[in-house]
C-alpha cells in the first residue's frame, strides 16, 4: 500500500472515531422538524421542487425562508429512501460525508 493511501485510511479513521458515536444517537434539534416530521415530503419529494423550493420549506409557510440548500435536501430524501427514520443511516453518511471532505482537504494541500 502506498503512503498516501495509508494518510487517507488513517484520516477517515481519526474521523471515525470523532463522530462514530453519533451512530448510537437519535435525531436531535431541526432532525425532528426537517426529517421525522416530513416524512411524507421525503418520500414524494422529486428533484425539482428541491431544487426550486428554500430549505425551511418543509415547515408551514410561517416558518418559510430564503435559506437555499438543496443538497442537504437530496441528502435527505436519499437517507430516507435507504433507512426511512433509523436515524444511524442519517448519521452514517455524515461521518461518510465528514471523512470525504476530511480526505480532500488533505489531498488539495498536498
Amino acid at each position: 500500500m502506498s503512503q498516501r493511501l495509508n494518510h487517507a485510511l488513517f484520516l477517515v479513521c481519526v474521523t471515525f472515531c470523532v463522530w462514530g458515536t453519533s451512530l448510537w444517537n437519535g435525531f436531535v434539534w431541526d432532525d425532528r422538524i426537517l426529517i421525522q416530521k416530513n416524512e411524507a415530503k421525503l418520500a414524494q419529494a422529486s428533484l425539482s421542487t428541491t431544487f426550486l423550493s428554500d430549505f425551511w420549506s418543509t415547515e408551514t409557510e410561517a416558518g418559510a425562508s430564503n435559506y437555499y440548500r438543496p443538497l442537504v435536501t437530496l441528502s435527505y430524501m436519499f437517507d430516507y429512501a435507504l433507512f426511512g427514520l433509523k436515524a444511524s443511516g442519517y448519521h452514517a453518511t455524515n461521518i461518510l460525508i465528514h471523512a470525504t471532505g476530511v480526505v480532500g482537504l488533505w489531498y488539495l494541500l498536498l
